[in-house]
């Protein structure tokens, strides 16, 4: 541990380096955290339930926080439209039935909510259909009981026993004769028929009905304003061409209109149109006495616009868009102020902000979403003061959830088209319900506070602090296997140090020069050179390899003969050598230790050949025996075992023991696989004497260096 923490204070940890620990374990703590399985979002979100044929919502009728959960669907058996309603406890209260079954319109319709008996609870009112008719019902949760039932609206035009393609939409309501009880307005147009395409008054306290004149326009949406005690509904529509010319009323759809009616649906002022099919206004926005909305055309002439409008219906701004745009505003809180979005609809694919101070808007910097995205609408899911917002992507059919910093955190996959997002949240129960309607499926979420959202920053870190420990613990048995090596290779130079001294001792160098002075005196001038250019082919060798630990098997081999001729010099008729290569074979090309072949040579010389009368002989054959390379060392002298009994080997085995740790550092250091076998041939048989040195290694192709 002492030495782990002198490695820390000794790698520069304090300071910047490409091998500095800090800055190596980025990149696995990012792999780590990017790969860790838990979620850090702040609320947590399981599918518990898909109910076919049903729409789940939950209203809070009561106004008292709490709110309560309703299922609308339609009876398998009767065909008739059933609400089951369950109070602010989940507990199940009753059923209400309808006459006929709900209302099967392009556009989705849940129940609308509002308090239209003036008793403190709001009433739930229902759109149901038989054959070409539309029906409106109303129920109330105190009594239990409807107060509307079966009230005749208008029929579909164009009948003919089919599901008849039309559009509901409710557009609020608003109490027009001060009695206390509002009013509820609604829109129904047909497709492709040629009625009803108007916008309806139904006066729940007087059973009245009333309707604005036949449009004609596609589509109607809007939204009620109120100014100064009076009101004015103003409507969008969308051009798709579904009216033909011979259409008799003075509007139709091959255009977009935006409507103003009054309380009584007179029209306030000449309706605006604008552009081609397609195109379409939606959802307008009202503020400070003037009205605000966006033309979106994408045909091929687009005449992209947002227009401001005053109370009398008089366009007095503009801002023309050489882009796409949406139909509508998305209006959100964020930082204690009221904010407008709309999406640019083109590759691009930008979040505007709409500022109606300076009237200009701005790409957003604060929200951008993907394409294909809306803002559903910004809820406080889990009651904590904070806002969610609920964006939906009908194009990939998700939800995505984005906290009150506006970034994303959930994604919920639907796979069909959303048409109504409600939700509760029990604070008994600790957990809230999440419910995403389609045309055919209720799906049920069930979320809850993540646990180990508070922990994600600590876990971060700790992740990057076992990083920095981890590649600082490599790095630290890096060094100290480094060292090793390095102290390995230290000492395999001084045994090669060692073997290159004993090699060129005093004796041997005074033997070589006065070999080359006695052949000068001789007058053999050839000689002389030829010894001279010997001994100096020695020592460039030693020289020039003694930083190296391998060399070519051809450079070790000319070093062995060069210092066996020096030798023959020497003992004079002691001992004569021979070198035997197998045929073919490149010595310049294998790699081979240094000074091995010329250590066991050196010994030969040396004491093989101890007390004999006969000249020795000393082989050397090199040649490749399954796949592996051999080089023999042989003499015909006393053998290492009689060598032994007269103590005369201690030379020797002092050599012998350097060659062989030479050998094994080699083997561990550079992953060879060189190994020795040194036999007594008497061993083998008692009539031969003498000493065979077997080198055997996988053939290695020299590196050059």
């Amino acid at each position: 541990m002492n030495k782990f923490r002198k490695f820390i204070s000794q790698s520069g940890i304090n300071q910047f380096s490409w091998q500095n620990p800090l800055f190596l374990a980025l990149f696995p703590a990012l792999i780590i955290i990017w790969l860790q399985p838990i979620k850090f979002t702040p609320l947590l979100f399981e599918l518990y339930q898909v109910s076919q044929d049903l729409t789940i919502f939950y209203e809070d009728l009561e106004n008292d926080g709490k709110a309560e959960r309703f299922l609308y669907g339609n009876d398998g058996a009767e065909g008739h439209a059933h609400i089951r309603y369950y109070n602010d406890e989940e507990q199940y209260i009753g059923q209400y039935n309808l006459k006929y079954p709900k209302d099967k319109t392009r556009a989705f319709l849940a129940p609308y909510s509002a308090d239209f008996n003036n008793d403190g609870i709001k009433d739930l009112v229902f759109m149901t259909m038989h054959e070409d008719s539309l029906f409106i019902d109303a129920f109330n949760f105190k009594t239990e009981k409807g107060i509307v039932r079966n009230r005749f609206i208008t029929n579909i035009g164009g009948y003919n026993g089919q599901h008849l393609d039309h559009n509901v939409h409710w557009l609020g309501h608003y109490d027009t004769n001060n009695d206390g009880i509002p009013e509820i307005y609604f829109s129904v147009c047909a497709g492709f028929a040629w009625y009803p395409r108007k916008v309806f008054r139904y006066d729940f306290a007087k059973d009245a009905l009333i309707a604005s004149v036949n449009t004609g326009a596609g589509d109607l949406t809007g939204e009620i304003f109120e100014q100064n005690d009076s009101m004015l509904l103003v409507c969008g529509s969308a051009a798709y061409e579904n009216i033909p010319k011979e259409y008799p009323f003075s509007y139709h759809d091959t255009t977009t209109w935006f409507f103003g009616f009054d309380k009584n649906l007179n029209l306030a002022f000449t309706p605006k149109h604008y552009g081609i099919n397609p195109s379409g206004i939606e959802s307008p926005i009202y503020l400070d006495g003037y009205i605000y909305y966006l033309f979106a055309s994408n045909n091929e002439q687009p005449e992209n616009k947002l227009f401001k409008m005053n109370w009398e219906g008089e366009v007095v701004d503009s801002i023309v868009f050489d882009f796409y745009v949406s139909k509508s505003f998305s209006t959100i809180e964020f930082k204690n102020k009221t904010r407008y979005f709309f999406t640019q609809l083109d590759e691009d694919r930008n979040m505007f902000e709409f500022d109606i101070d300076q009237f200009r808007v701005h790409k957003s910097k604060i929200l951008k979403l993907a394409a294909g995205s809306k803002i559903f609408s910004q809820v406080d899911l889990n009651d904590d003061n904070k806002q969610e917002l609920l964006v939906t992507k009908n194009l990939t059919k998700q939800v995505v959830v984005y906290d009150n910093r506006l970034k994303e955190q959930n994604r919920l996959d639907i796979g069909d088209f959303i048409r109504l997002i409600t939700f509760n949240f029990s604070d008994d129960q600790n957990y809230g319900e999440l419910i995403v309607n389609t045309e055919s499926k209720a799906f049920n979420y069930r979320y809850h506070e993540n646990p180990y959202y508070y922990l994600k920053i600590p876990l971060y870190f700790a992740i990057y602090f076992v990083s920095i420990l981890f590649v600082a613990l490599i790095q630290f048995f890096q060094n100290k296997r480094t060292q090793h090596r390095q102290a390995m290779e230290q000492q395999l130079a001084d045994l090669q140090l060692q073997n290159l001294r004993n090699q060129l001792d005093p004796h041997f160098t005074f033997n070589v020069l006065n070999s080359v002075g006695n052949a000068i005196y001789k007058q053999d001038k050839e000689g002389a050179y030829d010894l001279f250019q010997r001994f100096t082919r020695i020592i460039r060798s030693s020289l020039m390899s003694s930083d190296k630990v391998f060399r070519s098997l051809k450079e070790e081999l000319q070093f062995t003969q060069d210092y066996l001729e020096f030798q023959k010099l020497r003992f004079k008729e002691r001992f004569s050598y021979s070198l035997e290569i197998e045929k073919g074979l490149d010595t310049s090309k294998i790699e081979f230790p240094k000074m091995l072949i010329q250590g066991f040579a050196e010994n030969a010389v040396k004491h093989a050949f101890f007390g004999v009368e006969y000249t020795g002989q000393i082989t050397i054959r090199v040649f490749r025996e399954n796949n592996l390379l051999k080089v023999i060392i042989e003499d015909d002298g006393i053998g290492i075992n009689h060598s032994k009994e007269l103590k005369i080997t201690s030379g020797t085995q002092k050599g012998e023991l350097i060659i062989k740790e030479q050998i094994r550092q080699l083997n561990k250091l550079y992953n060879t696989n060189y190994s020795i076998q040194i036999i007594d041939k008497s061993d083998l048989d008692k009539d031969k004497t003498g000493t065979e040195i077997i080198i055997s290694s996988s053939l290695r192709t020299l590196e050059i260096q």
